[in-house]
């Protein structure tokens, strides 16, 4: 919902960063993920957009852990 959100409003995004999860559960495989959107129009008056969500990629299906979170950063 927060992609479709972001991109109906034209903004662009930085590609993704993924890193090793500090916060997982025992004999799994968990990732951070962080999207971050711009507006391309408005690169200085509008703060940038991050979202962080963890994954876990130990299975056949990966599954979402955890609440996404979201920051403005300037």
């Amino acid at each position: 919902m927060f992609l479709r959100m972001r991109l109906k409003k034209e903004w662009c995004w930085i590609p993704f960063k993924q890193k090793k999860s500090p916060i997982c559960r025992p004999d799994s495989d968990c990732w951070d993920v962080k999207l971050t959107f711009f507006d391309p129009l408005h690169r200085e008056e509008v703060a940038r957009m991050v979202y962080r969500f963890t994954i876990d990629v130990s299975d056949v299906v990966p599954v979402s852990i955890g609440d996404l979170r979201s920051w403005s950063i300037y």
